[in-house]
């Protein structure tokens, strides 16, 4: 997908659940990895649900046909359902999330002037917005909702790129407290936040964040606006 990236991640895949439209995302090394993604994203579905994967739906890539995933599917008793070739219209699901996925990330990495290479960063960052927010073939609801069967938080949202203070483990009496950081992605846990600190990631929870104010009023308002259209209020909102 990228030359430039992190974590030597090359590309990226999303499994889009067409009942609730709720979006996974993995990244991957290379395209061979696709069938260890599915793996793992079968066995969290089916423990989250509780029910099994019927169908999966895909394009006629050659990831998607390999003789591994083919076997995995057979064996679990999947059915494999493909688009004609060079026809992405008959996956306009996935081929549309994909493109929403891109564009936000695009906008908040020229946005906050990150470097390109947080790529994947971005992107997992507009999956969890995308599924905390109405939608239109949901009647209004959200997918996370039509999926939990219960409504988001949006309480823990940080805009992306903004300026992040990490607190030191270890110090003396006259060193700093805290490091500079960049704010880049909010995990579905929630706890943790990853910030970027100059050569090095860290996951802690104890950071403390300087946003933009226009732009959180901004993306409060937004908010707001498309919940007041839903008719359903989301829990904890801020």
């Amino acid at each position: 997908m990228l030359s430039q990236q992190l974590h030597h991640c090359q590309y990226y895949c999303i499994f889009v659940d067409d009942y609730s439209r709720f979006t996974w995302y993995y990244t991957l090394q290379h395209k061979d990895q696709l069938a260890d993604a599915f793996k793992h994203f079968k066995a969290r579905i089916e423990n989250e649900s509780g029910t099994k994967i019927k169908i999966l739906h895909t394009d006629h890539g050659g990831e998607f046909i390999s003789n591994s995933l083919q076997k995995y599917l057979k064996e679990h008793g999947i059915i494999h359902r493909t688009s004609a070739p060079y026809t992405p219209e008959q996956n306009g699901t996935a081929e549309r999330m994909n493109r929403t996925i891109m564009e936000s990330a695009r906008a908040m990495l020229f946005q906050t002037n990150i470097n390109i290479r947080f790529w994947p960063h971005a992107c997992a960052t507009s999956v969890h917005i995308k599924n905390r927010l109405p939608h239109s073939s949901l009647n209004g609801i959200t997918p996370y909702e039509k999926f939990h069967n219960k409504a988001p938080t949006i309480d823990h949202l940080k805009v992306f790129g903004c300026k992040a203070y990490l607190l030191k483990q270890t110090r003396t009496k006259l060193d700093r407290k805290s490091d500079a950081c960049i704010f880049v992605t909010t995990p579905s846990n929630t706890i943790l936040r990853l910030a970027i600190i100059f050569s090095g990631l860290f996951d802690n929870a104890d950071e403390t964040h300087q946003e933009n104010v226009a732009s959180k009023a901004s993306l409060l308002r937004l908010l707001k606006l498309l919940l007041k259209k839903s008719q359903r209020p989301l829990r904890n909102a801020i």
